[in-house]
């Protein structure tokens, strides 16, 4: 589902990656269950000490200034996410899908994301961009241009589907109350194991069979390293 290309595992041998697709699914905009799982998922969670403290979050800096990117400006997505509850926010409701992913991501300080099936080509690559790809993010109503080096997702027709790792997914990718099919995403880093990973993706997965409905594809895992 997903390749790592040379120059990306050269010079980010710490990242990996989880997979999986899930067809079938209905998502609604939320769930009368979803506040008591979101509170049994964060149990024990020290959102400031963990922005502050967590390995996992700070290797994700990492990368981001190994590529040129202020990880305060552009934020990792689960730094953005921690850093929102720490400041005392609550996450905003977005859909059953997304709300689901955000509070597993705070939970294992991964990067988590979900991509409409129906409007990519896979396999997708994590590469470097050229410079002057056109990239659309969430919210933004017309394209505008990738800086060179900035590390993103593209599907194998070019379109991209992430921006600098995963600081911010495509608006034309994004999985709503109307979207059937979804490519499933975890992102690790040196400051996790594979296994870890995968136990991430395992407890997603679980979750959205579970919220959503559908058939789970087969799992695939990919590690920069090998």
């Amino acid at each position: 589902l997903c390749i790592i290309k040379k120059a990306v595992r050269e010079k980010f041998p710490g990242i990996k990656l989880g997979f999986n697709t899930l067809r079938g699914v209905k998502i609604q905009k939320t769930h009368p269950d979803f506040a008591a799982l979101q509170q049994e998922l964060w149990q024990g969670l020290d959102f400031e000490g963990l922005k502050k403290n967590s390995a996992r979050l700070e290797a994700f800096r990492e990368i981001y200034r190994g590529f040129g990117v202020k990880p305060s400006k552009n934020k990792p997505s689960p730094v953005a996410l921690i850093s929102r509850l720490a400041n005392g926010k609550e996450l905003p409701n977005i859909n059953l899908a997304v709300d689901i992913y955000n509070a597993l991501a705070v939970k294992h300080q991964l990067a988590i994301g979900l991509f409409n099936l129906d409007k990519i080509q896979t396999p997708i690559e994590l590469r470097f961009a050229q410079g002057g790809e056109p990239f659309q993010g969430l919210g933004e109503d017309k394209p505008g241009p990738l800086n060179p080096g900035e590390l993103c997702y593209f599907d194998a027709a070019g379109l991209v589907m992430a921006r600098d790792f995963n600081h911010l997914d495509s608006e034309l990718t994004k999985v709503d109350e109307h979207t059937t099919n979804i490519l499933i995403n975890v992102d690790g880093n040196g400051a996790v194991s594979l296994k870890e990973v995968e136990a991430c993706l395992d407890e997603l997965e679980t979750l959205l069979v579970k919220y959503l409905g559908g058939e789970l594809g087969k799992r695939s895992l990919v590690d920069a390293a090998f």
